[in-house]
């Protein structure tokens, strides 16, 4: 949804994603999201997915990783009083280009819209303490819809 919208705002956007086993079915899924503006970023091979980051940054694209779906557990963070595994890869990834690591939520709205984005602070220091401030902003708008 939040790919969808911010296509249809006309943000230059890539997202990266993890590509179903069935490739027909994977190749349609792309052909939507080009549809839409989006350009898809295969999660593997990894080398060819950090080319496809690198390369959209670049161009100032958007890049979305959405980040439940990337988690390798080396990071842990406290989540509405749990602990849980966190993605460091966007962390890192700011850290080793410059670019702005932003929590993207999408909740509907009684005015209709449904993108939002939280600011987290100063993103300067380690992968752990960014991945942790990316986890409380969102346990943060968790708690405002819970």
């Amino acid at each position: 949804m939040i790919g969808a919208r911010m296509g249809a705002a006309g943000y230059p956007f890539s997202v990266v994603v993890k590509q179903p086993k069935d490739e027909h079915f994977a190749r349609c899924l792309d052909d939507y999201r080009a549809l839409l503006g989006i350009r898809t970023i295969s999660a593997k091979p990894r080398k060819g997915c950090r080319s496809g980051i690198l390369k959209s940054l670049r161009e100032n694209r958007v890049v979305v990783i959405v980040a439940d779906e990337f988690k390798s557990g080396d990071v842990t963070v406290d989540f509405m009083g749990q602990t849980a595994p966190a993605p460091r890869g966007p962390a890192t990834l700011a850290l080793r280009t410059g670019a702005v690591t932003l929590p993207i939520f999408s909740t509907w709205r009684p005015d209709g819209s449904c993108v939002s984005f939280d600011r987290t602070g100063d993103f300067t220091r380690t992968a752990s303490k960014i991945s942790r401030k990316a986890s409380a902003a969102t346990t943060r708008r968790c708690s405002r819809v819970i």
